[in-house]
């Protein structure tokens, strides 16, 4: 504590602005949103639910956002913040499935009081792990301090 003091400066990840401009610089159309083949859109999916994600953090505040990734390179974590006097991990899912090695491996490894991973699914707590909509993840830090009542 705090998170800024164990920054590694040399390792970052840059994103855009906006997820309308990630789209339009990607030369992404409109119509890939809406096509039934889900291979269409597999790979990019996550790069804009990811962008979304650091959008909705962003308008919290002027807090920090860092990532985590092992040495190794085969697990990363999207986002690492501070809350109150904890590091919490989120983990960003694009689509229903829940599964995520690397925040376990995180949680494995550093023991967080919370955890959060967003999804297309319903919200959920279970052992400090908050599944939370994507919709609904700008207000994470209501629910954690809401489950510490």
């Amino acid at each position: 504590m705090p998170i800024a003091a164990y920054a590694d400066r040399e390792a970052f990840k840059i994103y855009m602005l906006d997820t309308g401009l990630l789209a339009a610089a990607s030369g992404l159309d409109i119509t890939t949103f809406y096509d039934p083949d889900p291979l269409v859109f597999k790979e990019f999916k996550g790069a804009i639910t990811e962008q979304f994600v650091l959008q909705e953090l962003k308008t919290l505040g002027s807090m920090p956002i860092f990532y985590w990734g092992r040495d190794e390179g085969k697990s990363e974590v999207d986002f690492v913040v501070q809350w109150r006097n904890e590091i919490v991990p989120i983990e960003v899912k694009s689509g229903i499935r829940t599964q995520s090695k690397s925040l376990e491996i995180y949680r494995d490894l550093y023991h967080p009081a919370h955890a959060v991973r967003t999804t297309l699914k319903g919200f959920g707590v279970n052992k400090g792990l908050y599944s939370i909509p994507i919709y609904m993840i700008a207000s994470y830090a209501d629910m954690l301090a809401e489950g510490k009542k």
